[in-house]
C-alpha cells in the first residue's frame, strides 16, 4: 500500500513567492484517484482530483496552475490524498502542510539564501529546479536529502543520498 508524505516541515512551512510549488512524496507506484486541497480559514479554496498513474518518487504541483495566489502573512494548509476506494473515506492516504507566505527581508538567489532565512518552499523548489537540471550532481543530492533528513522525513532523505551514491 502506498504512503504519500507532504514534504514540509513539520510547523508551517514560509514562502516568499505568491504562487510557490508544492512538493510530495509517494512510497510506491500507484493507481490510487489523487487530490489536492487547499484551505484558507478552513474554508476550501481548491479541491483537485486526478485519475493518473502515479510513480513512487518526488512530485511537485504548481499553485499557480491550480489559480491560487498566496496573502502575506497567512495560513494556509494543503493536503495530499491518496484514495484507494473512493465510496470508503476512511481508508484515504492523507498528508497535511502548512504554508505562510512571509515578505522577504532582503533578495535572495538561491537555496543557500532562502535556507540562511528559512524560506523552505523556497529552497526546496530552487534544490528540485537544479536537480532536475543536473540530475547527476551529488551534493545537491546531499544538500536536499540533509533538508529532508532536518525535518523528519528520513525516507525521503535516503532517496537522495542513495541517488548521490550511485550517481558519476
Amino acid at each position: 500500500m502506498p504512503v504519500v508524505f507532504v514534504l514540509t516541515p513539520e510547523s508551517v512551512g514560509y514562502t516568499v513567492s505568491e504562487s510557490p510549488m508544492l512538493y510530495y512524496y509517494v512510497t510506491d507506484d500507484t493507481s490510487f484517484e489523487f487530490e489536492i486541497t487547499v484551505n484558507r480559514d478552513e474554508r476550501t479554496l481548491v479541491q483537485m482530483r486526478r485519475w493518473e498513474t502515479i510513480k513512487a518518487g518526488v512530485h511537485g504541483i504548481s499553485l499557480n496552475d491550480l489559480g491560487i495566489k498566496l496573502e502575506e502573512g497567512v495560513d494556509y494548509e494543503w493536503n495530499v490524498a491518496l484514495i484507494p476506494n473512493p465510496l470508503q473515506g476512511s481508508l484515504d492516504i492523507t498528508s497535511t502542510g502548512g504554508i505562510r507566505r512571509i515578505k522577504a527581508k532582503e533578495p535572495m538567489k538561491d537555496f543557500n539564501d532562502y535556507g540562511k532565512h528559512g524560506i523552505w518552499y523556497d529552497m526546496l523548489q530552487d534544490l528540485t529546479q537544479k536537480i532536475s537540471t543536473d540530475p547527476g550532481n551529488k551534493a545537491l543530492l546531499n544538500e536536499r536529502g540533509d533538508l529532508f533528513k532536518q525535518v523528519g522525513l528520513p525516507e525521503v532523505a535516503e532517496l537522495d543520498y542513495s541517488a548521490a551514491k550511485t550517481k558519476g
